[in-house]
């Protein structure tokens, strides 16, 4: 036999043996042609050159003539693996919701029939929560055919007109941004909400997110029925309260009893966790188990009622107008315990009997919580109640009354008071939380009376449960406590004594005693104070806040006055405007020293208190001590309106001096 033919590569042109060579195929021969090699049906390639050239083709997409490329990533058509993340455990066959969601929001092309893990579906729709990484998927093109396109491009248009007509406001897609615009919470608390609300259910009519997200978009903006529809896209106002009738239920039903009522929070995560370490220091033992709650009752405004009886059961005398009240229990970290009421406003409903009721009744267990020795903080109005609570064994912790023969608290009641007013006024701010859910702010139609007390405890349990304390624990919190105990023991204000002694309440500005000059560049030798020492010295921040407004009214043209006196070395007096009545000017005296401020006295009510001071004496001592280093006062923009606007009565006496 002779030698063994041999074969050149069409492609490469090389010799090629017997074993390796291949015939020409006809898709083969059309791509060389392509190529611009000339092929014909003896050719032959080598194994090397075809696998080659199938590497090249296999990244092309295949088209026919009804066929259309598209520059979108394509899942692959397995069904053994999860189309999104390769998972391979209790796969589900991808529904066309979800693959339309797929396309829609990352631009995925998913094959029908493909699977996909339980994580990423919410019941027919792709869980947005789970991210698809598009640049994973190695088909970059994909190929529809031109009926492919059509059903694509249906669904798109059919998924686009219902939300159109059904939700114009779908809070299952909004913007991270727009949830706390409308809710006033971040996306992630709104989808927290809605697991918990397992009784509701999916309708036709609306999503178990869209009814939480009506629900409480009512509640932050106090819009009405009507516009709701409008805005959510349903046909009548009358949709709209079936939608928060049922998502009211569901939240006081799974939500409300996990964040709000004393049977969701123990008497030790009170103590350990929500009681502030300066109201233990102040008022408890701080390594006792004592609670310290804080109490009041706040108001919800509402229609006037055709019911006579009823209109006399919700007027208010002290508001003059007809309310309902919510009785806020809280710890002294702002956390609201409990939510009990709401009540009727009328004089048998004032807060001293409300709280008499709470403790008769054991209303939400609250005698089943509480301990003999624990600590309730009030305001003046649950006087009547004081001695009945003591009986029960509590220890109540309440502001001093002003004696009808007295216009000034002693030294040590204005003490005691201001280490109530530095605990109590939690429960303030608390009120001032729940009413920036405007809903609660408005008033209230007749109709929704009986549902006052659901909205208010599913606004308390949002508080609770996604906003932070109102209070916090500073490290210098200890110190404080001592120090305003250590000054609370003081019965006596030493500079009182001094001017009541040597009569310098009686100078007045004219009087030879005193010099009348301009703080701004006078009283040089007052010692010089940083904020955080005048906040030290006066144990808060309201004065400071008070002493910028007190300041401006009396600053004219660029001058501050004071009056000093020349009897006696380093001691200020001054008189000040009363902010209420234009009849009433308060006197006060500053002591001080090049290196500290000694004391002060004013003629208010709480003037004579060691414990802090007032914001009369405040606004000297910030002035002086801080502000006028600081910064030029300067008439702001919106004090400027006060020159636009006439006053008849400018060259006429003050009804107030008239009723002096």
């Amino acid at each position: 036999m002779g030698p063994p033919a041999r074969y050149g590569c069409c492609v490469c042109k090389k010799q090629v043996k017997g074993k390796i060579k291949r015939p020409v195929s006809k898709s083969l021969m059309k791509i060389l042609r392509e190529k611009g090699l000339h092929i014909d049906k003896n050719s032959q390639i080598c194994n090397p050159c075809r696998l080659d050239i199938a590497k090249q083709v296999q990244g092309r997409p295949k088209t026919t003539a009804n066929s259309v490329t598209i520059p979108f990533c394509s899942a692959g058509k397995s069904h053994s693996k999860c189309a999104f993340c390769d998972g391979k455990i209790n796969l589900k066959i991808i529904p066309t919701e979800a693959r339309i969601d797929s396309f829609v929001m990352f631009g995925l092309l998913v094959p029908v029939g493909c699977k996909c893990c339980p994580k990423h579906l919410i019941g027919k729709n792709l869980n947005p929560n789970q991210a698809i990484d598009v640049t994973s998927y190695r088909k970059k093109m994909s190929s529809l055919t031109s009926q492919e396109v059509s059903d694509l491009l249906t669904k798109i248009r059919t998924r686009a007109m219902h939300n159109l007509t059904t939700y114009k406001l779908d809070f299952e897609n909004l913007h991270d941004e727009d949830y706390m615009t409308l809710l006033g919470l971040s996306k992630e608390n709104f989808f927290d909400i809605t697991s918990f609300t397992t009784s509701l259910r999916n309708t036709k009519m609306r999503s178990i997110k869209n009814a939480i997200g009506i629900l409480l978009f009512k509640l932050k903006s106090g819009l009405s029925n009507g516009i709701l529809a409008t805005l959510c896209g349903m046909r009548t106002r009358r949709q709209v309260a079936e939608v928060v009738k049922s998502a009211r239920v569901a939240m006081v039903k799974d939500f409300v009893p996990l964040n709000l009522g004393f049977q969701h929070v123990s008497r030790d995560r009170i103590v350990n966790h929500h009681t502030t370490d300066i109201s233990k220091q102040l008022f408890t033992d701080p390594i006792s188990d004592t609670v310290v709650l804080v109490l009041d009752g706040t108001y919800i405004y509402i229609q006037k009622s055709s019911s006579y009886k009823f209109q006399r059961l919700t007027y208010s005398m002290h508001k003059n107008r007809p309310l309902v009240k919510p009785f806020i229990i809280t710890a002294t970290d702002g956390y609201i315990v409990d939510v009990v009421g709401p009540f009727f406003a009328n004089g048998r409903n004032n807060d001293a009997s409300i709280l008499s009721h709470i403790v008769q009744t054991n209303a939400g267990n609250f005698m089943g919580f509480l301990k003999e020795h624990d600590v309730l903080v009030v305001d003046r109005g649950f006087r009547d109640s004081v001695h009945f609570l003591q009986e029960c064994g509590f220890q109540i912790e309440m502001p001093s009354f002003l004696s009808k023969t007295s216009k000034q608290h002693s030294t040590a009641e204005a003490n005691s008071s201001r280490l109530v007013t530095k605990i109590r006024w939690v429960v303030e701010a608390v009120n001032v939380r729940i009413k920036k859910w405007q809903y609660l702010n408005n008033v209230v139609h007749n109709s929704q009376i009986p549902y006052i007390g659901d909205f208010v405890r599913i606004v308390c349990s949002v508080i609770n449960k996604y906003r932070p304390p109102i209070k916090t624990n500073d490290d210098d919190d200890l110190n404080l406590g001592f120090k305003m105990l250590l000054k609370s023991r003081e019965n006596a204000n030493a500079l009182k004594q001094l001017c009541t002694r040597n009569h310098a309440h009686r100078f007045t500005v004219n009087s030879k005693s005193w010099k009348s000059i301009d703080a701004h560049d006078a009283v040089l030798d007052f010692p010089v104070l940083s904020e955080d020492e005048v906040r030290q010295l006066i144990f808060g921040v309201y004065q400071i806040r008070q002493a910028n407004s007190y300041v401006r009214e009396h600053t004219e043209n660029g001058q501050y006055n004071i009056d000093v006196s020349e009897i006696e070395t380093g001691l200020i007096h001054t008189r000040i405007q009363s902010r209420h009545r234009n009849s009433t000017l308060y006197n006060l005296w500053i002591k001080y020293t090049t290196s500290s401020v000694c004391g002060w006295y004013c003629q208010c009510k709480s003037g004579a208190r060691t414990v802090g001071c007032c914001a009369h004496v405040c606004r000297v001592i910030w002035y002086l001590g801080y502000s006028r280093r600081q910064c030029n006062y300067t008439v702001r923009a919106k004090d400027q309106f006060i020159s636009s606007i006439r006053d008849a009565g400018a060259n006429q006496t003050d009804s107030d001096e008239l009723s002096d």
